[in-house]
């Protein structure tokens, strides 16, 4: 089936199959008075003129902005209650509000702390609720210690290298594991066990910061995890192991709102060539926040980012973070047709939506999902 997007003023996009680093944040592709033709699910071409092909179908831009739909890499599902329990009604409404703001791709983290057999209850309700809503799904889940630990470390540790870790792994509930270092967390060494186990499994290998992120940026660059979530700030030398490492920080600029936490030092990691993603941390059962354009506003806002920059922290280099830039994240033949239609006449103006961009429609694998 071929789609034709058409009438758009402006098609904005990164370029590339891999995260963009430093400076090169800051390039976008922009593209005016063009038609998009999409063919199944996938990107055919971007022209000037209304292409030859046939066409099946017709989305109208109607002179609006269109640029690749928002990834979320960073949001909870699970209920901060000790139970951990969330209702499959909230996951909905969650997904619901997170699809109706932009988000076409995310990937949620639960904590192993509540036991394997409760993860899966809670991943089997995203993924429902992903599946309703037409948003993409990855998960992972946390590798932490209860708030009120009841055994010894060592037996914690064991647990979750003995029975967590199978336990998801066999039906691979989540296509990664993060392990939590610092304040509250683990050492470095214990973390450092965890995902060794985890990447013995099959399992992608992340790392998230507590507190002063030190030892987090050892662990991460030692083992050459893809992301080092929660990531605030690091000396230039910490900086340089994670770039050399390859490892893609992911920023919350959502979360200071909540606890009293600093602001993220983004300009200080772009500065040292480093590649850098943004997340919500909000959470399913209902609490942060669940649009990716305010964390985008936000990270102009309050971390120093360029629009363009930002833009690619929340496309291309989101994707990077689910491991997905080859398939997401920008608008290039062979990628998926994800993207919002803006009701905007000029991309320049998206940050200055802290709340309400003006999102006309949403369309992921070439097919209407919300709007129009």
């Amino acid at each position: 089936m071929n789609t034709l997007v058409a009438n758009i003023r402006q098609l904005v996009t990164p370029t590339g199959a891999e995260p963009v680093r430093g400076e090169r944040m800051g390039a976008l592709a922009v593209r005016e008075d063009v038609h998009l033709l999409i063919r199944g699910d996938r990107v055919v071409a971007v022209s000037e003129s209304r292409p030859s092909d046939r066409i099946d179908a017709v989305i109208d831009a109607a002179g609006g902005v269109v640029i690749p739909g928002l990834i979320d890499p960073f949001l909870w599902a699970y209920d901060p209650a000790p139970s951990g329990a969330i209702s499959d009604r909230r996951v909905a409404a969650a997904f619901s509000e997170i699809v109706r703001h932009g988000t076409t791709a995310v990937e949620v983290r639960t904590p192993a702390v509540l036991g394997w057999h409760r993860v899966e209850e809670i991943l089997a309700s995203a993924e429902l609720a992903a599946r309703q809503s037409c948003v993409r799904l990855t998960a992972c889940f946390l590798g932490a210690p209860p708030a009120e630990p009841s055994r010894s470390s060592d037996d914690r540790i064991s647990s979750l290298i003995g029975e967590t870790i199978p336990g998801i792994q066999r039906p691979r509930l989540a296509s990664c594991c993060a392990a939590l270092c610092g304040e509250g967390g683990y050492n470095r060494k214990e973390a450092k066990a965890i995902l060794r186990a985890a990447h013995g499994a099959g399992l992608g290998t992340k790392v998230q910061a507590s507190g002063p992120s030190g030892d987090a940026v050892l662990l991460a660059a030692e083992l050459e995890a893809t992301t080092l979530d929660h990531l605030t700030r690091g000396s230039r030398a910490e900086l340089a192991r994670l770039r050399q490492a390859d490892v893609l920080p992911v920023l919350l600029p959502g979360d200071p709102y909540l606890p009293d936490l600093p602001w993220a030092d983004a300009r200080g990691m772009l500065d040292a060539g480093l590649p850098i993603a943004l997340g919500s941390a909000a959470n399913a059962a209902g609490a942060g926040i669940l649009s990716m354009a305010t964390v985008l506003s936000l990270a102009v806002r309050t971390m120093g980012l360029g629009l363009a920059e930002a833009l690619t922290a929340v496309t291309l280099n989101a994707a990077a973070a689910l491991g997905l830039a080859d398939q997401l994240g920008t608008l290039e033949p062979g990628k998926q047709a994800d993207l919002l239609i803006l009701d905007l006449d000029d991309y320049r103006r998206i940050s200055d939506f802290v709340v309400g961009l003006p999102v006309r429609g949403v369309v992921v694998g070439g097919r209407v999902v919300c709007g129009t």
